[in-house]
Protein backbone atom coordinates (compact mmCIF):
# COMPACT_ATOMS: atom_id res chain seq x y z
CA UNK A 1 0.00 0.00 0.00
CA UNK A 2 1.09 3.10 -0.67
CA UNK A 3 2.52 5.93 2.05
CA UNK A 4 2.36 9.39 1.62
CA UNK A 5 6.00 8.87 2.00
CA UNK A 6 6.21 6.65 -1.50
CA UNK A 7 3.86 8.98 -2.59
CA UNK A 8 5.94 12.29 -2.50
CA UNK A 9 8.74 10.10 -3.73
CA UNK A 10 6.84 9.11 -6.76
CA UNK A 11 6.34 13.03 -7.32
CA UNK A 12 9.83 13.74 -7.00
CA UNK A 13 10.42 11.32 -9.79
CA UNK A 14 7.31 12.44 -12.08
CA UNK A 15 9.30 16.11 -11.64
CA UNK A 16 12.05 15.25 -12.94
CA UNK A 17 10.91 13.22 -15.49
CA UNK A 18 8.74 15.89 -16.16
CA UNK A 19 12.12 18.51 -16.58
CA UNK A 20 13.62 15.84 -18.73
CA UNK A 21 10.90 15.72 -21.23
CA UNK A 22 9.65 19.59 -21.05
CA UNK A 23 12.29 20.76 -20.82
CA UNK A 24 10.83 22.97 -17.81
CA UNK A 25 12.49 24.77 -15.63
CA UNK A 26 13.82 23.52 -12.49
CA UNK A 27 11.95 26.46 -10.25
CA UNK A 28 8.81 25.96 -11.84
CA UNK A 29 9.13 22.16 -11.11
CA UNK A 30 10.17 22.53 -7.41
CA UNK A 31 7.36 25.31 -7.26
CA UNK A 32 4.79 22.92 -8.11
CA UNK A 33 6.35 20.23 -5.29
CA UNK A 34 6.16 23.16 -2.86
CA UNK A 35 2.26 23.33 -3.83
CA UNK A 36 2.27 19.77 -2.82
CA UNK A 37 4.18 19.44 -0.03
CA UNK A 38 2.42 22.53 1.62
CA UNK A 39 -0.86 20.90 1.06
CA UNK A 40 0.46 17.68 2.50
CA UNK A 41 1.35 19.28 5.30
CA UNK A 42 -1.74 21.41 6.04
CA UNK A 43 -3.52 17.66 5.78
CA UNK A 44 -1.67 16.43 8.18
CA UNK A 45 -2.36 19.22 10.68
CA UNK A 46 -5.52 18.52 10.20
CA UNK A 47 -5.58 14.84 11.32
CA UNK A 48 -3.90 16.20 14.05
CA UNK A 49 -6.78 18.15 15.13
CA UNK A 50 -9.02 16.54 14.53
CA UNK A 51 -7.47 14.02 17.12
CA UNK A 52 -7.08 16.77 19.40
CA UNK A 53 -10.69 18.12 18.72
CA UNK A 54 -10.01 21.15 17.84
CA UNK A 55 -13.33 22.61 15.95
CA UNK A 56 -11.63 26.12 15.30
CA UNK A 57 -8.40 24.83 13.36
CA UNK A 58 -10.10 22.27 12.26
CA UNK A 59 -12.38 24.67 10.18
CA UNK A 60 -9.48 27.01 9.18
CA UNK A 61 -7.18 24.19 7.94
CA UNK A 62 -10.05 23.34 5.57
CA UNK A 63 -10.92 26.62 4.83
CA UNK A 64 -7.61 26.76 3.51
CA UNK A 65 -7.70 24.00 1.28
CA UNK A 66 -6.95 21.05 3.50
CA UNK A 67 -7.94 17.51 1.77
CA UNK A 68 -10.25 16.17 3.74
CA UNK A 69 -9.78 12.93 2.40
CA UNK A 70 -6.09 12.74 2.86
CA UNK A 71 -4.92 9.54 4.31
CA UNK A 72 -2.18 9.15 7.11
CA UNK A 73 1.18 7.10 7.66
CA UNK A 74 -1.66 4.16 8.54
CA UNK A 75 -3.86 4.89 6.07
CA UNK A 76 -6.54 7.10 8.34
CA UNK A 77 -8.40 10.08 7.51
CA UNK A 78 -9.41 13.02 9.70
CA UNK A 79 -13.01 11.66 9.58
CA UNK A 80 -11.19 8.21 11.14
CA UNK A 81 -9.66 10.21 14.08
CA UNK A 82 -12.36 12.57 14.70
CA UNK A 83 -14.56 9.39 14.62
CA UNK A 84 -12.23 7.18 16.90
CA UNK A 85 -11.78 10.37 19.54
CA UNK A 86 -15.31 10.57 20.07
CA UNK A 87 -15.37 14.23 18.49
CA UNK A 88 -19.03 14.39 16.90
CA UNK A 89 -19.14 17.85 16.05
CA UNK A 90 -16.15 17.84 14.03
CA UNK A 91 -17.45 14.33 12.45
CA UNK A 92 -20.72 16.40 11.16
CA UNK A 93 -18.51 19.32 9.64
CA UNK A 94 -16.24 16.64 8.12
CA UNK A 95 -19.04 14.94 6.35
CA UNK A 96 -20.66 18.46 5.01
CA UNK A 97 -17.42 19.49 3.64
CA UNK A 98 -17.46 16.17 1.94
CA UNK A 99 -15.43 13.58 3.60
CA UNK A 100 -16.07 9.94 2.63
CA UNK A 101 -17.44 7.78 5.21
CA UNK A 102 -16.05 4.91 3.98
CA UNK A 103 -12.44 5.23 3.22
CA UNK A 104 -10.64 2.58 5.29
CA UNK A 105 -7.37 2.60 6.81
CA UNK A 106 -4.65 0.48 5.80
CA UNK A 107 -5.83 -2.52 8.09
CA UNK A 108 -9.20 -2.30 7.23
CA UNK A 109 -10.59 -0.10 9.94
CA UNK A 110 -13.33 2.34 8.70
CA UNK A 111 -13.98 5.33 10.79
CA UNK A 112 -17.27 3.76 11.64
CA UNK A 113 -15.41 0.94 13.00
CA UNK A 114 -13.41 3.01 15.05
CA UNK A 115 -16.32 5.06 16.38
CA UNK A 116 -17.90 1.35 17.31
CA UNK A 117 -14.56 0.32 18.63
CA UNK A 118 -14.54 2.99 21.41
CA UNK A 119 -17.82 3.31 21.89
CA UNK A 120 -19.13 6.54 20.59
CA UNK A 121 -22.99 6.23 19.46
CA UNK A 122 -22.81 9.97 18.24
CA UNK A 123 -20.54 10.15 15.59
CA UNK A 124 -21.75 6.01 14.47
CA UNK A 125 -25.19 7.88 14.36
CA UNK A 126 -23.79 10.67 11.85
CA UNK A 127 -21.47 8.50 9.71
CA UNK A 128 -24.48 5.71 9.16
CA UNK A 129 -26.68 8.78 8.19
CA UNK A 130 -24.21 9.53 5.70
CA UNK A 131 -23.65 6.33 4.15
CA UNK A 132 -21.38 4.43 6.20
CA UNK A 133 -21.12 0.95 5.47
CA UNK A 134 -22.60 -0.69 8.62
CA UNK A 135 -21.94 -4.67 7.03
CA UNK A 136 -18.04 -4.33 8.01
CA UNK A 137 -15.88 -7.68 8.70
CA UNK A 138 -12.91 -7.74 10.20
CA UNK A 139 -10.29 -9.46 7.83
CA UNK A 140 -8.26 -11.38 10.06
CA UNK A 141 -10.87 -12.25 12.69
CA UNK A 142 -13.97 -11.63 10.63
CA UNK A 143 -15.85 -9.79 13.57
CA UNK A 144 -18.93 -7.78 12.57
CA UNK A 145 -19.40 -4.42 14.15
CA UNK A 146 -21.75 -5.67 16.63
CA UNK A 147 -19.01 -8.53 17.64
CA UNK A 148 -16.95 -4.83 17.92
CA UNK A 149 -19.91 -2.44 19.98
CA UNK A 150 -20.53 -5.91 22.43
CA UNK A 151 -17.03 -5.98 23.51
CA UNK A 152 -17.38 -2.53 24.84
CA UNK A 153 -20.24 -3.70 26.88
CA UNK A 154 -18.40 -2.69 30.19
CA UNK A 155 -18.66 1.37 28.68
CA UNK A 156 -22.14 0.67 29.43
CA UNK A 157 -25.02 3.08 27.95
CA UNK A 158 -22.98 3.93 24.91
CA UNK A 159 -22.28 0.36 24.04
CA UNK A 160 -25.93 -0.58 24.12
CA UNK A 161 -26.94 2.77 22.00
CA UNK A 162 -23.94 1.21 19.35
CA UNK A 163 -25.72 -2.01 19.43
CA UNK A 164 -29.13 -0.67 18.98
CA UNK A 165 -28.13 1.61 15.57
CA UNK A 166 -25.94 -1.39 13.93
CA UNK A 167 -29.05 -3.94 14.44
CA UNK A 168 -31.28 -0.99 12.47
CA UNK A 169 -28.86 -0.57 9.94
CA UNK A 170 -28.94 -4.58 9.35
CA UNK A 171 -25.99 -5.75 10.80
CA UNK A 172 -26.00 -9.64 11.04
CA UNK A 173 -26.69 -10.40 14.47
CA UNK A 174 -25.77 -13.98 13.72
CA UNK A 175 -22.55 -13.15 12.28
CA UNK A 176 -19.80 -15.24 13.50
CA UNK A 177 -15.63 -14.92 13.98
CA UNK A 178 -13.59 -16.96 12.30
CA UNK A 179 -11.84 -20.31 13.92
CA UNK A 180 -8.63 -20.04 15.91
CA UNK A 181 -7.51 -16.31 15.34
CA UNK A 182 -6.90 -13.32 17.93
CA UNK A 183 -8.99 -10.66 17.75
CA UNK A 184 -8.86 -6.81 18.01
CA UNK A 185 -11.56 -6.39 20.74
CA UNK A 186 -9.59 -8.06 23.18
CA UNK A 187 -6.05 -8.07 24.31
CA UNK A 188 -4.43 -12.00 23.58
CA UNK A 189 -7.89 -13.50 22.97
CA UNK A 190 -8.02 -16.46 20.41
CA UNK A 191 -11.66 -16.34 18.92
CA UNK A 192 -13.74 -20.14 17.73
CA UNK A 193 -16.91 -18.99 15.57
CA UNK A 194 -18.53 -17.06 17.87
CA UNK A 195 -21.59 -14.57 17.23
CA UNK A 196 -22.47 -11.38 19.30
CA UNK A 197 -24.76 -13.14 21.22
CA UNK A 198 -22.15 -15.33 23.06
CA UNK A 199 -20.17 -12.41 23.78
CA UNK A 200 -22.64 -10.50 25.01
CA UNK A 201 -24.12 -13.36 27.42
CA UNK A 202 -20.76 -13.59 28.55
CA UNK A 203 -20.56 -10.04 29.35
CA UNK A 204 -24.56 -10.19 31.18
CA UNK A 205 -25.54 -6.99 29.95
CA UNK A 206 -29.70 -7.87 29.69
CA UNK A 207 -30.52 -5.22 27.65
CA UNK A 208 -27.67 -5.69 24.77
CA UNK A 209 -28.85 -9.58 24.98
CA UNK A 210 -32.79 -8.96 24.80
CA UNK A 211 -31.55 -6.66 22.05
CA UNK A 212 -30.12 -9.27 20.12
CA UNK A 213 -32.54 -12.08 20.37
CA UNK A 214 -35.38 -9.45 19.45
CA UNK A 215 -33.32 -9.16 16.45
CA UNK A 216 -33.20 -12.60 15.70
CA UNK A 217 -30.03 -13.60 17.38
CA UNK A 218 -29.94 -17.48 17.57
CA UNK A 219 -30.23 -18.85 21.13
CA UNK A 220 -29.74 -22.55 20.13
CA UNK A 221 -25.98 -21.24 18.13
CA UNK A 222 -23.08 -23.29 18.74
CA UNK A 223 -19.22 -21.97 18.66
CA UNK A 224 -16.27 -23.90 17.18
CA UNK A 225 -16.43 -25.98 20.50
CA UNK A 226 -19.70 -26.72 20.68
CA UNK A 227 -21.30 -24.05 23.04
CA UNK A 228 -24.49 -21.95 23.09
CA UNK A 229 -24.98 -18.42 24.27
CA UNK A 230 -26.62 -19.93 27.35
CA UNK A 231 -23.22 -21.99 28.20
CA UNK A 232 -21.01 -18.84 27.88
CA UNK A 233 -23.79 -16.90 30.51
CA UNK A 234 -23.52 -19.89 32.99
CA UNK A 235 -19.61 -19.91 32.42
CA UNK A 236 -19.57 -16.45 33.90
CA UNK A 237 -22.08 -16.96 36.48
CA UNK A 238 -24.59 -14.27 34.57
CA UNK A 239 -27.68 -14.74 35.63
CA UNK A 240 -29.72 -11.87 33.63
CA UNK A 241 -28.23 -12.90 31.14
CA UNK A 242 -29.10 -16.41 31.57
CA UNK A 243 -32.97 -15.36 32.36
CA UNK A 244 -32.93 -13.27 28.82
CA UNK A 245 -31.94 -15.93 26.97
CA UNK A 246 -34.28 -18.65 28.68
CA UNK A 247 -36.84 -15.82 28.01
CA UNK A 248 -37.93 -16.19 31.85
CA UNK A 249 -39.18 -12.43 33.39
Amino acid sequence: METPMTKQNTLKRLIRARISETGETYSTARRHFHVYERNRVMSQQLIDECAKGDVAAVKALIGKGANVNYRGTHGNTPLGYSAYSGHDEIVRFLLDAGADPNIAAYDGWSALALAVYEGHPRPAKLLLESGADPHFVHGESGENLLHVAVAKSDQGENASQCVALLLRAGVDPNGKTKQGVETDSFYNVTVYSETPLHWAAAYGDEATVKMLIDAGADVSIEDGRGDTPLVWSGRHRRQSSIRSLLGTP
